[in-house]
Parts: C-alpha cells; structure tokens; sequence
C-alpha cells in the first residue's frame, strides 16, 4: 500500500509493471494478492517473477503449464542467498499461477550484482536479493538484443513503462556487498536469463490443485 501511495504521490501515475523476487514465493504472492484485491475490476501492474538460475522452481513450475508445482533438486548455490530456495510455497505458488500475467524469469548471479551497483548509485544500499530486480530490469531494456527486445514488446516494456520493484534487504553480506561494488557491470550474453510465459488460467477459475513434483536443478 505504502509503495503505491509513494509513487501516486509523484505524479499521480500507477505501476505499470511489478517484478517480484521469488523464494518460496511467499513474499511476492502476499504483494501480488494485495495488488489484485486493490485493483479490483479496474487494471494493474503486468506481475512478473524472478529467481536465480540454480534455483528456478516457480519458472521450473511455470513450464509445465498446468498449475503444478514442481520441486528443483540439486545444487541450489547461488550469490541471492535469500532466493534459493528450491520447492515453491503451496500457499504462495497458487496465487502466482493464477495472476502473474507477465512471466517467469530465471537470471544468472551478476545481473544481481548489476542492479546492486545501480542502486548505489543513486544512494541506495541494495543486497544481492535487493539488487536482483533493477539488474534484471537493466537486462531486458538492453538495447541490441533481439530476444531482449521481443520481450519488451511482449510485455509493454518501454520507456514509458513504471516498474515497481522491492529492494527486499541492504548488505546483510558486507563482505561480498563490498566485493560487488568494487566490479564492473557485467555486459548482456545470451544466457544470462530465461523466461517461461504466463500460465494459461482464465479469470475466476482455480488452478489445478498443486502437486510437487522433482527434477534436476538446471533451469
């Protein structure tokens, strides 16, 4: 509610689009669940998920295309501690099937470190989960990238566009915090994320019941 009101009070505009870290999926189905009811039949912001790549359950789970959950085994070591988690909430992961209506994204570590960069420099101390959002973001406005590029159409992507994200911590690791700063942004390539559409679930219907089901860690 807060964020809402924070920006309406700069130039009475709404989000257009909210990017939400996924863990669990806990937190980010809370926040989208508010921001359904607070929409009510009037529009909102496209919702879109991101977790690291080695811990890619709810994109793992959007793939199947059926409302399932699915579990991911395996090395789940990434620099967005807070993010690995590898089996999606049961009570989070239904309402991010049924309402984010962007996609699910699954990004590698440094575009983390990307975004934390940018948030220092405009004054804000983001860690790794913090940054991920804004680095994620930089990554799809990247200009020259094809596949970047048919997303943003896809999506409503433009300069135009109000992206609300959540700078979920500061440096709870000063250590690496610091080693962060101190890197270059690292540039595009062509697997530094991944992305699995929005489920196909019409509006007042439930989703399949969720199911856990395993499979190998790799996105």
């Amino acid at each position: 509610d807060e964020a809402l009101e924070q920006m309406k009070a700069l130039d009475g505009a709404s989000p257009t689009h909210v990017l939400l870290q996924v863990g669990v999926g806990s937190m980010a189905g809370a926040v989208l669940g508010y921001l359904v009811e607070a929409a009510g039949d009037g529009p909102r912001a496209k919702a879109l998920t991101l977790e690291p790549e080695n811990a890619a359950c709810a994109f793992k789970s959007a793939l199947r295309g059926d409302g399932e959950m699915e579990t991911v085994a395996g090395d789940l070591e990434t620099m967005i501690a807070g993010l690995a988690c590898g089996e999606p909430s049961a009570l989070g992961w239904p309402i991010l099937a049924k309402h984010v209506d962007g996609g699910f994204f699954w990004m590698k570590d440094g575009l983390a470190g990307n975004g934390m960069r940018s948030m220092k420099a405009e004054g804000v101390e983001a860690g790794e989960c913090g940054g991920a959002g804004l680095g994620l973001l930089g990554r799809l406005m990247a200009q020259g990238c094809d596949r970047a590029e048919e997303l943003r159409k896809k999506l409503g992507l433009d300069e135009k566009s109000r992206v609300l994200i959540f700078n979920t911590e500061g440096a709870t690791d000063p250590e690496n915090y610091k080693k962060q700063l101190a890197l270059p942004d690292v540039p595009p390539t062509a697997s530094d994320f991944g992305f699995a559409p929005a489920l196909p679930v019409a509006d007042g219907e439930q989703p399949p019941a969720a199911k856990r089901l395993r499979c190998g860690a790799e996105p």
